[in-house]
């Protein structure tokens, strides 16, 4: 359609001219009657606007302290449990270990042991031994040979916690071990005078001292050589015959509980831990200070708010209060249980330091206001006054500027316009020049820089599409590689009616870290597993190639199950710089006989259903390192028994972790009860994995899945005349 030049250029001016004289002049009328107290009224409004903002700052300053301090505990208090619950699971490896080397002494051999009299060359490498008074080391030789065999698991557990100050084991005859070697230890050490001994033979099971100051300072991994406020994780160990061994135990320093927090607080609060008496273990400020054999009990405190606070601590609860201190200063206070120990850290901040800042900007506000006040009088007669003689030198120049804008806007419009109706067609190679020196002559840049970007756009998208495809297609295959490395078709032995045996595997991602594998040994035994590499995508489904071919290769040797992976877990240790490892749980069937030597490699412990019970029951598995991890461990086998009719169910934590969109897991209670549900006339190793998925399917509800779904299922029938019954 044309563009009428005349119409727009009088239809610019008309309303350059009419809008602008008219709005000046509501505008003079208006503002020369109500200009004052507008002034005013917009002034006081400011004032209003500015105490509700200071007001809500206030608000806000509290509500953010208190989801920082909550926040802070909670990650502290987390932190600490991480750290206490990490030196119990050493001393638990540790306890375990001494129980067996006491249990049959004859399998270990002699290390070479240093005592506290004779400096080694490597101090931090080796541990140390003292006796008891009167005690030589003639008598004690095979005891202290014996002992020797415990640096096999002080080092790594020492060498994989940094908090650790030491770890040690006190004997029943008053030997004692410990890593790493310290020359400190008090004159005729005897370890079952100590606290932590006597505590573990009361206890007879894994506990805490209460903190105290080590009485024999070394230097430790920091070379700091002060005495340290330190708490000890024990635990007795017994033989296999329940008698008493002695106990093992680790140190840490307090040091570490408050060392994180002690940089976020130190500059407006302070941080304590409090034990479950509630008296105070230590607390931090400008620095860290250890309080705890000179501190007072705080629910001695005469400030019954305050007592009222350390009352809700020492109960185990987790919590954000207010009270008010002696001198009638509020404070505030963030608190959390540390569960393993039972004591509580608290942050504590003066609530005037959380509002400090809205106050500091409160009175700035007042002494602007009360110059602006005074300004703005001033500033009113002025303006009044000079919108009188603007009005008519605008009115002026408005006319004049009017008449020339008018034709100098409407022909680079009607250009542009133009073009706009080309591109708009799909014609991209059009070009437009305006030389205005103005916003239009912009707009035409902008709509050439358009035309010139949307081109490339379509250029590029076409790239883009096609190397996103080939992507796609090339991960596509990779997944189907890996399929087809498992075995996938069923029933994989027709000919053998011994057994029947299903196995599924579904990837989180495109290609996986979890695999299963069943294969023939020989003509009697059928050797099956699941394993689970740690992490996900391509690194762990390369890393799931090797672990796999090494376990069958392995297997088909013909060795027992811990030999099977003993030696792969040697073979995947060397050059596993990227420290993956992997879970295993592996099993040799006899068909003839029903007999299961298995052995678990950090697995998930499988379920078992006899064929006369309704229920399924976990296999109690013995506590055996994962694959990759450890070179030279020892894993342990273990037997059972299949009757015709039994079945046995395997599964990657895919299965028992998946979630749903509250993040809550399908769980080992839930798995156990479904397939307990199934009937018995249904228990068919199809219809088992069939119906296990399809309630993982309805408990995720449409959740994204988080982990590989990995399962076998294996019934044994036993002789061909039961399972033609």
């Amino acid at each position: 359609m044309p563009i009428n030049k005349k119409a727009i250029k009088t239809k610019i001016l008309s309303l350059l001219l009419g809008m602008t004289s008219i709005s000046l002049l509501i505008f003079l009328l208006i503002s020369s009657i109500n200009i004052r107290l507008k002034a005013k009224a917009s002034l006081e409004s400011s004032k209003e606007l500015w105490e509700v903002s200071i007001s809500k700052s206030r608000e806000m300053l509290r509500s953010d302290t208190e989801g920082y301090m909550r926040a802070l505990v909670k990650s502290q208090a987390d932190y600490s449990d991480t750290l206490f619950n990490k030196v119990e699971s050493g001393v638990n490896v540790m306890s375990e270990y001494a129980k067996v080397i006491f249990s049959d002494p004859t399998m270990f051999k002699h290390v070479d042991t240093y005592y506290r009299e004779v400096e080694p060359e490597n101090p931090e490498n080796v541990s140390v031994v003292t006796l008891p008074p009167g005690i030589s080391r003639n008598i004690m030789k095979e005891q202290i040979d014996l002992l020797s065999n415990m640096d096999y698991f002080f080092r790594p557990i020492y060498s994989n916690n940094d908090n650790l100050l030491s770890v040690y084991i006190g004997t029943k005859d008053g030997i004692y071990k410990g890593f790493p070697w310290r020359s400190t230890l008090v004159k005729d050490y005897d370890p079952r005078k100590r606290g932590w001994y006597k505590e573990a033979l009361k206890t007879k099971d894994l506990g805490w001292t209460t903190p105290y100051i080590d009485a024999t300072p070394f230097p430790d991994r920091y070379h700091d050589m002060s005495k340290k406020i330190i708490v000890t994780c024990y635990k007795a160990v017994y033989d296999n015959k329940e008698n008493f061994v002695g106990v093992v135990a680790s140190d840490i320093t307090v040091r570490s509980l408050l060392k994180m927090i002690n940089t976020q607080v130190e500059d407006i609060g302070t941080a304590y831990i409090i034990d479950k008496k509630g008296k105070v273990i230590a607390y931090s400020g400008k620095e860290i200070q250890f309080i705890y054999e000179n501190s007072y009990n705080l629910l001695e405190t005469e400030n019954k708010d305050y007592r009222r606070v350390i009352e809700k601590m020492i109960s185990g609860v987790t919590g954000f209060d207010r009270y008010y201190d002696d001198s009638g200063k509020e404070k505030v206070l963030a608190y959390k249980p540390i569960l393993s120990t039972g004591w509580s850290l608290v942050v504590e901040i003066p609530a005037d330091k959380i509002t400090a800042s809205a106050d500091m900007v409160e009175n700035t506000f007042k002494e602007i206001h009360e110059r602006t006040e005074t300004d703005i009088d001033r500033a009113v007669d002025s303006a009044q006054r000079n919108m009188i003689i603007a009005y008519i030198l605008i009115l002026i120049i408005i006319i004049f500027v009017g008449i020339k804008m008018s034709n100098k806007l409407s022909n680079p419009i009607i250009e542009l316009t133009n073009y706009v109706e080309l591109v708009g067609r799909g014609d991209l190679d059009q070009n437009i020049e305006i030389n205005t020196g103005d916003e239009i002559q912009l707009l035409s840049e902008s709509f050439n820089k358009m035309t010139k970007d949307l081109k490339l756009y379509i250029h590029e998208l076409k790239e883009t599409t096609a190397a996103k495809e080939k992507i796609e297609n090339e991960l596509e295959i990779a997944k189907r590689i890996q399929v087809s490395m498992l075995p996938r078709i069923f029933p994989p032995f027709p000919n053998r009616k011994e057994f029947d045996i299903f196995a599924s595997m579904e990837a989180a991602k495109e290609v996986g870290g979890d695999y299963y594998d069943f294969f023939l040994i020989d003509e009697n035994r059928l050797c099956f597993l699941i394993a689970d590499v740690s992490g996900k995508g391509v690194p762990a489904s390369l890393f799931m190639v090797i672990a796999k071919t090494l376990m069958k290769n392995e297997a088909l040797r013909g060795i027992p199950a811990e030999e099977v992976l003993f030696n792969v877990n040697n073979m995947l240790v060397e050059d596993n710089d990227e420290c993956l490892f992997v879970t295993v749980f592996i099993c040799i069937l006899d068909v003839a006989t029903g007999e299961v030597e298995y052995s678990n490699g950090g697995h998930n412990p499988p379920l078992i259903c006899r064929k006369d019970d309704d229920e399924y029951e976990y296999l109690f598995l013995e506590k055996n390192f994962v694959i990759g991890g450890i070179p030279g461990f020892k894993f342990k086998g273990e037997n059972l028994k299949l009757k015709n009719g039994d079945i046995l169910y395997l599964y990657t934590d895919g299965v028992t972790e998946a979630m749903d969109k509250d993040n809550k897991q399908y769980s080992e209670a839930r798995l156990k009860k479904v397939l307990s549900e199934i009937k018995k006339d249904k228990r068919g190793v199809y219809n088992i994995e069939k119906v296990i998925k399809e309630d993982i399917k309805e408990f995720v509800n449409g959740a994204e899945q988080s982990d590989d779904i990995t399962m076998i299922v294996l019934k044994y029938n036993g002789n061909t005349e039961f399972y033609n019954n």
